[in-house]
């Protein structure tokens, strides 16, 4: 489970922040600033370090702050993403932003829905989410190339795009060694048989079997 840190100054915002990310998925952090506002800036950025964030939200108008500063001063030390989120929706805010190193600026107020958005495209993006076993590119003996995504239910091959009415998943555990046995793709193939590696990562690995 990504962990996201929410460094807000409006305590309302960051429980509910926290709350939604917590909905969606994710752990969420909320640094208060009755948290902070003991520390320098010094201080702070080993607070945000110590704490391993997958992600950052950073407020620019922190008390006692400049969260601009704040983003300037965290990214020359980690290389985790930040989203400033900030009530001054003005150019040179969000200009400043991005040269400190923020990865996405986002003004209030918004929509929680494009911030979990925005948020999920960083974290493919950064950590290659999208290259976890729910999404396994296989080839078949007469050398044709598919994709199998998993959660979408799709197939995804040299033919276009396959929606499956039936997906179902056989996982055993035999030691480290995690295996497919079986999947029912109901209206194109009976069925497909494939292997994982023995390190349990699919990935590129697979190899799938056609059976009439």
């Amino acid at each position: 489970m990504r962990k996201i840190g929410i460094l807000e100054d409006d305590n309302k915002l960051g429980s509910e922040l926290k709350l939604f990310l917590e909905t969606n998925g994710y752990e969420g952090r909320f640094i208060s600033p009755t948290e902070y506002s003991s520390f320098d800036e010094e201080g702070l950025i080993s607070l945000l370090l110590d704490e391993n964030l997958d992600l950052l939200l950073l407020d620019v108008g922190l008390p006692g702050f400049n969260g601009l500063h704040i983003c300037k001063a965290f990214r020359a030390r980690s290389q985790t993403p930040i989203i400033m989120i900030t009530s001054d929706n003005s150019e040179l805010t969000e200009l400043v932003s991005i040269t400190n190193g923020a990865d996405d600026f986002i003004p209030k107020p918004f929509n929680t829905q494009i911030l979990l958005a925005r948020i999920g495209r960083i974290i493919d993006r950064v950590y290659n989410e999208n290259k976890s076993t729910d999404e396994v590119k296989v080839e078949t003996e007469n050398g044709q190339s598919f994709t199998i995504e998993f959660l979408k239910g799709k197939l995804l091959g040299p033919d276009g795009e396959i929606d499956l009415s039936e997906l179902e998943q056989a996982y055993r555990e035999a030691g480290d060694e995690a295996t497919a046995d079986a999947l029912a793709l109901a209206g194109h193939y009976a069925t497909i048989n494939f292997e994982t590696s023995k390190d349990g990562k699919s990935g590129n690995e697979g190899k799938i079997k056609e059976e009439q």
